[in-house]
């Protein structure tokens, strides 16, 4: 797939970023999907994480919960 265009080379150099954006942004989401459902549920369970240490420190069994839910 490639881009034509006629024009100053300025001008070629930005309308090929854009469309090359806009493809960008399509390939995104049909590789990965819509990201923000699975983003809040990360810094909600991080929050949580972050709270309870907190409160009173991690056992180490809920330290590594906490380490794997940050890593994902």
């Amino acid at each position: 797939m490639g881009y034509n265009f006629r024009a100053s080379y300025s001008f070629i150099v930005a309308v090929k970023l854009e469309v090359l954006k806009s493809d960008l942004e399509i390939w995104n989401k049909n590789v990965f999907g819509n990201v923000s459902p699975w983003k809040e549920t990360t810094f909600n369970e991080i929050g949580f994480w972050d709270s309870k240490e907190r409160e009173g420190g991690l056992s180490h069994k809920v330290n590594e919960a906490r380490r794997t839910a940050i890593e994902e």
